[in-house]
């Protein structure tokens, strides 16, 4: 049995939110509890019975001095002796991979005492109330046979476990089979001999059979191989330990292993779409009747369009729709601060065709080469940083990393290029970013002589503008490019070039 590719799939899976930890009465040993057999050997020295049914000691004890002494020697067996970091290890290195869900059969409160010490906010569900109260998205300690401040929910006893042997009957067990349908289980201090627990996964294999239903894990300390084939039958795993220790070093890694997981999978998900509000055709045809009404002012349009674009999702088909309007407003005889809100308010948006994306980007550099466009800025930067956002949303749209880093690249260097043939002035923190930024894209792995993007011609051109903030390069630096480009003779280059599979 290979341990370790059961724990890397453990590992994937807390990461993932598609395993539920499901804590038993040997994690709070450490603090001082007794277990479910130590408890049973307790109850039966006191009966002073022959009975070796652990659930029908608990029912004679019941019989005997009624519930309510049960229950009270049940708190007394349980009590939590400390409840301190140190006592609380594994449990705040469950709670630290940060599971939505987590279930346990106990009745003590140590599991929620780590949730405090870590400042993580969990419900406790203990009834049908419990579950109609939490909210989308709450997290939730799942108490599973009830705990001592609900003393009417404890599952104890014979009578208590006929109880909910009737499935059809708890809201707990409903819910508990609705989540292991499409999650699996990480079983920790838990021995599997609980009839409640072992009924459902026996009840799922028959009806929804063992190739459909998700594999669960479960950690034991002893070699019994019918208790592990019974186990395999009904999809569970068992990763077996020699020891606490090593118990415990095994919790340290997988903690450690989520986390290392849980980021790549937090920077993989960064740029992932949020939920949104939709922008329809309808709503772009009042946004575009707004910005040409003489009825509203400069600023009242500026505020109206980033407010109609930000944050919005709009369908494919008003694509073209959406860049036409931008492009008119770009090139048209709109005040400077309305074609900024477009600048502004275009980082929010992602085109469908990257086409679009592309004659955009370009739309944008030609602003520039009207200095009252600039000078008009609320903020100078805002260009570039629309700049920076075309990157990315090419990134989403196609995959290839360096196809995007070389069309990044050109798009800068046909404006230096074109910058430079015009004499315009660049300041020190604009060609600081344009310079940050062409590294970031490798920018000297290009080679491109037919477009007129050659090493040399490259080199030259940043070395130019080099010396201009420079003084000791600065005579040094007053070459010029064999063939100045246009922007619109680079635009239709970098668009002829693009890959077919991406338009």
């Amino acid at each position: 049995m290979d341990n370790k590719l059961f724990i890397k799939e453990i590992v994937n899976g807390i990461a993932s939110f598609k395993i539920i930890p499901f804590i038993g009465a040997g994690m709070s040993k450490s603090c001082g509890a007794a277990d479910w057999s130590e408890a049973i050997s307790n109850l039966k020295k006191e009966l002073q019975t022959p009975t070796d049914s652990f659930l029908m000691v608990a029912q004679e004890y019941e019989a005997k001095f009624g519930r309510s002494a049960l229950i009270s020697k049940l708190e007394t067996l349980c009590r939590l002796e400390m409840l301190d970091s140190t006592s609380l290890d594994l449990h705040l290195k469950i709670l630290a991979m940060n599971p939505p869900i987590v279930y346990t059969t106990n009745y003590d409160e140590a599991i929620e005492t780590a949730a405090k010490l870590l400042r993580r906010q969990y419900k406790k569900v203990v009834s049908l109330k419990d579950i109609i109260e939490t909210k989308h998205g709450e997290k939730q300690i799942i108490k599973f046979h009830g705990d001592f401040s609900n003393p009417e929910k404890i599952v104890f006893t014979r009578k208590d476990y006929d109880k909910r042997l009737k499935i059809e009957d708890d809201p707990l067990d409903i819910l508990f089979r609705s989540h292991i349908l499409g999650k699996s289980v990480l079983f920790l201090g838990y021995g599997f001999g609980d009839e409640n627990i072992k009924y459902i996964f026996k009840k799922h294999t028959e009806l929804y059979g063992l190739e459909n239903l998700p594999k669960s894990y479960i950690i034991s300390f002893d070699h019994n191989p019918e208790k592990e084939q019974f186990l395999r039958n009904h999809n569970v795993i068992t990763l077996r330990l020699d020891s606490v220790s090593q118990f415990a070093n095994l919790i340290t890694e997988i903690n450690s292993e989520v986390f290392k997981v849980s980021v790549d999978n937090e920077m993989n998900a960064f740029f992932k779409p949020f939920p949104s509000v939709m922008f329809s055709g309808f709503d772009l045809v009042n946004l575009r009747d707004f910005v040409d009404s003489s009825n509203y002012t400069n600023n009242e349009k500026y505020n109206k369009i980033r407010s109609s674009l930000e944050g919005k999702l709009f369908p494919q088909d008003i694509d073209d729709d959406m860049y036409a309007f931008f492009e008119t407003v770009l090139s048209g005889n709109y005040d400077n601060s309305v074609k900024e809100a477009i600048l502004v308010a275009n980082n929010h948006i992602r085109f469908n065709n990257p086409g679009n994306t592309i004659k955009l980007c370009f739309d944008f550099l030609s602003l520039t080469e009207n200095p009252y466009f600039l000078i008009d800025f609320r903020d100078g930067s805002n260009w570039i940083d629309a700049l920076m956002s075309f990157e990315q949303l090419l990134s989403n749209l196609y995959q290839d990393s360096e196809e995007i880093s070389r069309i990044g690249s050109m798009m800068i260097i046909g404006y230096l290029e074109a910058a430079k043939g015009e004499k315009k002035q660049l300041s020190y923190n604009q060609l600081d970013r344009m310079l940050s930024m062409l590294r970031s894209f490798k920018y000297e792995e290009i080679d491109e002589p037919k477009m007129g993007f050659s090493k040399e011609n490259i080199n030259r051109l940043i070395n130019h503008y080099l010396s201009m903030h420079d003084s000791s390069l600065r005579a040094r630096h007053e070459h010029s490019f064999t063939r100045v480009h246009s922007l619109q003779e680079i635009k239709n280059s970098i668009l002829g070039n693009l890959p077919k599979g991406l338009l």
